[in-house]
């Protein structure tokens, strides 16, 4: 159950002394308070990625696997975090094996600092990875699995992207781990496909 002065602390190293709204707030504290997958439509710029970056932070061991579209949102979702002194991470295949080596490690640490790993799509349908996180998740360390941008499983996934198709394994990979499924695009063949 949320507390009010964690939630306050947490807020704070978001650098946010309140939340955006008020169903920014419940949904937030439904996903603290609650061991179910939750499906997010905001509109952009109404504090979706804190949606889910909040309850990542809040808890205070074990990681989140992001699964997002595209690169350059990871990283600059990556490096917005890691200024405000939240361990985030990427795999994908613009790191060096010496970088790829550092998270893997992190991962297969009895406690892995990493609090936030974002992967693509891709990388999440690859037996290597689901072997690593398989790992993980038997030490009760994976908190969440967050699908950001989750409307591109409907729309990319059919043609564009298939490997959007296979999160499904992961999600039943990673049994009771709570699934946030986060997109600013949510029509109703959109959230048919998801669930």
């Amino acid at each position: 159950m949320a507390t009010e002065t964690k939630v306050k602390q947490c807020l704070k190293k978001f650098g946010f002394d309140k939340f955006r709204s008020d169903i920014q707030e419940k949904a937030i504290l439904s996903i603290i308070n609650g061991n179910s997958d939750v499906f997010i439509s905001f509109p952009t710029g109404a504090g979706k990625s804190l949606c889910y970056q909040f309850p990542a932070v809040y808890k205070e061991d074990g990681l989140s696997l992001v699964i997002s579209p595209l690169l350059a949102l990871i990283q600059d979702q990556v490096t917005a975090l890691n200024d405000k002194q939240i361990v985030a991470r990427t795999l994908n295949s613009t790191l060096s094996q010496q970088e790829k080596k550092i998270v893997l490690g992190d991962l297969m640490q009895r406690q892995p600092t990493t609090r936030l790993l974002y992967i693509t799509p891709e990388l999440a349908a690859t037996q290597s990875f689901l072997s690593i996180i398989k790992k993980v998740h038997q030490r009760k360390l994976v908190n969440y699995l967050i699908i950001d941008e989750a409307h591109c499983v409907s729309q990319w996934g059919h043609d564009y992207r298939p490997d959007y198709l296979k999160l499904g394994t992961l999600h039943d990979e990673l049994s009771k781990v709570p699934c946030i499924a986060v997109t600013a695009t949510a029509s109703q063949k959109v959230i048919d496909d998801i669930y």
